[in-house]
């Protein structure tokens, strides 16, 4: 089900789930958003999008929904600080990040492709529109080298992207990433008990991931 309130909370009203987006299979993946089946972003009262294995636009606060035809599945998506909204879609071993512009998916502008193919757990931070983080967790399973968490940052819109090394233990589980600015960062990693280990951290790096200090 989807709700939607005007009165930061106080009501709810509900609103409809998009054609043919109610039961998505998601058993036995690991794209981005395994076990939420609904992913919303806003960027206002009226304007939004659902996504999934699927694209859906609104213009109308969520009363209808318009699908838009994508190459993958849009796997993250977030806002900077101007208000520019940006996705990551992953088709096959082909990711692609999306500065989105104007009303359609054939309007996006592409900003780099092929980034990591092998993404898992998959988080998308935005700090502005030079600043983007990305955040995925790579399985042990198989003969993967680099097992564990991966971090990198683009300082110039996704030309270039720097690899930052987390702290122990953000290095070996799903991290989660806060930017309060470009410098400013904080992190969260770990699984929830009877999920794994149960083990849980907190970090705050004051220089944009070079250093990190734990708080406990």
């Amino acid at each position: 089900a989807l709700a939607a309130t005007t009165n930061g909370g106080e009501t709810w009203q509900a609103i409809p789930i998009p054609s043919n987006g109610q039961n998505v299979a998601k058993q036995g993946t690991w794209f981005g958003n395994n076990g939420n089946p609904l992913s919303l972003i806003f960027q206002d009262a009226n304007d939004g999008w659902y996504y999934d294995w699927q694209l859906f636009q609104t213009h109308d606060g969520g009363k209808t929904w318009h699908a838009e035809p994508t190459k993958g599945a849009i796997i993250r998506m977030g806002e900077a600080t101007d208000g520019s909204i940006w996705a990551l879609e992953q088709a096959g071993n082909n990711s692609t990040l999306w500065r989105i512009s104007g009303d359609s998916y054939s309007q996006w502008i592409k900003l780099i492709d092929q980034f990591p193919v092998d993404m898992n757990e998959v988080f998308l931070t935005v700090v502005d529109s030079q600043h983007i983080w990305i955040s995925y967790w790579v399985n042990f399973i198989g003969d993967n080298p680099n097992p564990g968490t991966q971090l990198y940052v683009t300082s110039d819109r996704g030309k270039n992207w720097d690899r930052i090394i987390p702290p122990k233990p953000c290095d070996m589980y799903p991290t989660i990433l806060s930017p309060v600015d470009t410098q400013e960062i904080w992190m969260g990693c770990g699984f929830a008990q009877g999920a794994g280990s149960g083990i849980s951290a907190v970090f705050e790096s004051p220089d944009g991931g070079e250093s990190w200090t734990e708080k406990r």
